[in-house]
């Protein structure tokens, strides 16, 4: 039960930072000057264009979130991160499927 909590924390955390505009869009205007960023804008936007990776990197996260400091492991660590990317692209997919199937009719 508590790797679905945390599997389905992961693919939250990269669903927001992803398709959510946030409370009066604060979520929008932080990526979209994210990705106008002239060092560093190419590198976000290809992060928010993929699901993958950015379930990638909230796996981590939520990894370090979940564990004490002194039990974290690398190799944990990318399981988690490896874990979550796998679920949010599967999620993402499966998601992007039904709603379009819903709205097609």
């Amino acid at each position: 039960m508590e790797l679905t909590f945390y599997l389905l924390a992961i693919y939250g955390l990269a669903f927001f930072l992803k398709n959510s505009d946030g409370p009066f869009e604060v979520m929008s205007s932080v990526r979209n000057a994210l990705m106008q960023n002239s060092f560093f804008g190419v590198f976000f936007y290809n992060l928010f264009s993929c699901m993958f990776c950015l379930g990638f990197h909230c796996g981590y996260v939520v990894y370090l979130f979940a564990n004490e400091i002194y039990d974290w492991n690398v190799v944990s660590m990318l399981v988690w991160a490896f874990a979550g990317g796998s679920f949010s692209f599967v999620t993402n997919v499966l998601v992007d499927y039904l709603t379009s199937r819903t709205y097609a009719k």
